[in-house]
């Protein structure tokens, strides 16, 4: 169909992508959580819902235009995984069957230590297997971090310790890029050495799986 100049649809699809950037830069991320399981997921520049019911070319541009410039976060949650047995596989069901995993580029796991580090390696394991599944757009990780308003059982966590609930990402290396992100909430009198130990901790991450291939 031929639309008028006058019409968004007749405008050059450069122009059209740079109000799609427009839109979604001015939107907040949106948020999928299922009180149910423990997944919790957000998104950056989610497509308004307004816009996607315009037009069927306008829905399907913005989509393709979702997945190629948002990023998806998974939150892992230690608390969530503590919860439940260690073969229970709602983690991984619900993974699995999350369209959006299998068409997005970019992906950040942001690890939130509010219980021991053992239940975020455990779920972390898990995102990692689903993503070498299905992630087939996938072209870079992210590792990011998240600490608590509050330290765990009152105290701030060293590196040292924190470091190996990563080590299930060392299977994303060579297989995507993976980058390090940011300490989310971290503890405002060493808001610096979190962000290192984390860049640290990546770092290494990368050279010891790069070392055993």
């Amino acid at each position: 169909m031929i639309y008028p100049d006058a019409h968004l649809l007749g405008l050059p699809r450069e122009i059209r992508e740079l109000i799609y950037n427009f839109l979604t830069d001015s939107h907040p991320p949106a948020e999928f959580y299922h009180k149910n399981v423990p997944l919790e997921i957000s998104a950056t520049n989610p497509p308004p819902l307004s816009v996607l019911l315009t037009h069927r070319t306008l829905f399907s541009e913005f989509l393709h235009h979702f997945k190629i410039h948002t990023t998806l976060t998974i939150h892992i949650d230690a608390y969530s995984s503590a919860k439940r047995l260690d073969d229970d596989p709602t983690l991984y069901n619900e993974l699995i069957i999350y369209h959006h995993i299998k068409s997005t580029r970019t992906i950040e796991l942001r690890p939130r230590l509010n219980a021991g580090y053992e239940h975020i390696k455990r779920d972390l394991d898990v995102v990692v297997t689903v993503l070498l599944k299905e992630a087939r757009e996938l072209r870079t990780v992210i590792v990011g971090w998240g600490e608590m308003t509050m330290g765990f059982m009152g105290l701030w966590r060293p590196w040292c310790y924190k470091a190996p609930a990563l080590g299930p990402v060392r299977g994303l290396v060579g297989v995507v890029e993976v980058v390090c992100g940011k300490v989310v909430m971290p503890p405002p009198s060493s808001a610096v050495k979190e962000q290192e130990g984390l860049e640290r901790a990546v770092r290494l991450l990368i050279e010891e799986a790069e070392g055993q291939k």
